[in-house]
């Protein structure tokens, strides 16, 4: 069946509605700005990014109210760096000397956005901010 005028103006802004929601929720939850970068993921990782997504977004349907940005948590650590820039360890990595450095991992070893892997930031708080720029929703 094949709509025309109107009807077919309320099923293209209704389609639009829901790939903007997905196109939200997977940029808040997970930090892809296109949802083919998903192709490397495990099925079990799909299925369950998917399934969040599609209660997420049902949701928002429902709610008269904006929905709320996904919770996710994460690790936030610091790593400790001597006078030269240099990890501690066996084989001590150089990240040269400046503002404090940390690491980010989610609770649930999901993928985190390119470049938030290991950031610097003056203190703790500043660097959650930085976090909460990429995923409004987080959790530490």
């Amino acid at each position: 069946m094949s709509y025309t005028g109107p009807v077919m103006a309320q099923q293209e802004a209704l389609y639009q509605a829901h790939k903007d929601l997905y196109d939200r929720y997977f940029k808040e939850a997970y930090g892809l700005y296109w949802r083919s970068e998903m192709q490397g993921w495990k099925q079990d990782k799909l299925a369950t990014a998917w399934a969040d997504a599609n209660s997420w977004v049902a949701k928002a349907l429902t709610s008269k109210r904006s929905p709320p940005a996904p919770k996710i948590k994460f690790f936030l650590t610091h790593i400790p760096l001597d006078s030269s820039g240099y990890t501690k360890g066996k084989y001590p990595r150089y990240y040269g000397v400046g503002p404090k450095l940390y690491m980010l991992e989610r609770e649930d070893g999901g993928d985190v956005v390119h470049g938030l892997q290991e950031f610097r930031a003056t203190d703790r708080e500043a660097a959650k901010a930085i976090v909460r720029k990429t995923y409004p929703g987080a959790r530490f």
